[in-house]
């Protein structure tokens, strides 16, 4: 993610301090890896998304937003910005491509692994 797109992210927000901070870790997060999924521990999407990706042996993190202290804040950063209100939310190289369904679509029309995996396409 661009430093400009992090200014997107803090420019659409409502300025509490809680709400920036996690709209700046949620860009270090997507940073951190090539993959990263904003998931539930328990959610049977999010655990879909994630086999899809260690069969395609993807570098991933997921991010098991229940479990972080903002964890209110990150879910309104991801639903405003990202306008995904649900889980997952999936960025693969610093790009949101949405959650499972477009994961899948992406599957389905041969275009994951090109995007995955850039260097060796």
């Amino acid at each position: 993610m661009s430093g400009s797109m992090g200014a997107k992210l803090l420019a659409i927000l409502d300025g509490s301090a809680q709400t920036q901070s996690s709209a700046q870790k949620i860009e270090e997060l997507v940073q951190s890896c090539d993959v990263v999924v904003f998931a539930l521990s328990a959610c049977g999407l999010c655990m879909e998304a994630e086999q899809m990706l260690r069969i395609k042996g993807a570098r991933y993190k997921m991010v098991y937003v229940e479990y972080r202290l903002d964890a209110r804040a990150i879910r309104r950063v991801l639903s405003a910005h990202y306008h995904t209100p649900t889980v997952p939310v999936i960025f693969i190289h610093g790009s949101c491509i949405g959650g499972l369904q477009q994961l899948q679509e992406l599957e389905t029309h041969r275009q994951l692994d090109a995007l995955l995996f850039p260097t060796t396409h």
